[in-house]
């Protein structure tokens, strides 16, 4: 599904299970995947970054995904599509979302909100993809 972020970018959004409807327009340009599951799918022929998130947990290292972020941010306002995606497409994509509307100019207090607003009421499902969101918000 196509996100359109507050300040006009857009992303790309999904999941492999199908609870997120699949619109991929075409191939992504660079894609961030927070389930190693796609990592051996063979019809992933374009460019992208495999971060070790558990689900329903917190990436293992903040700091990586912090700086991805911030990246994909930057490759999707210059006109790439950029694709994210977990497994379900709810936890792990939404939290990486509300972390992109954050980046985007919305109050990460109303981030969460917003994700579930514009993309999955299902967004974010746990305490601690909460409060990765406000870390990131302070790191900025």
């Amino acid at each position: 599904m196509l996100v359109k972020l507050p300040d006009g970018t857009a992303v790309y959004a999904q999941g492999r299970l199908g609870l997120i409807p699949s619109e991929r327009s075409r191939q992504p340009d660079f894609a961030v995947y927070l389930d190693e599951r796609w990592d051996a799918d063979p019809e992933v022929t374009w460019p992208y970054r495999l971060i070790d998130w558990p689900d329903f947990g917190v990436p293992k290292d903040e700091r990586e995904l912090f700086g991805v972020i911030m990246d994909i941010h930057v490759r999707a306002k210059a006109g790439e599509l950029v694709e994210i995606a977990c497994y379900g497409g709810v936890g792990r994509t939404g939290t990486v979302l509300s972390c992109l509307a954050v980046r985007a100019g919305i109050p990460q207090q109303g981030a969460v909100d917003w994700v579930r607003e514009h993309y999955d009421q299902r967004a974010v499902e746990t305490d601690e993809q909460h409060q990765f969101i406000e870390r990131f918000a302070r790191s900025l």
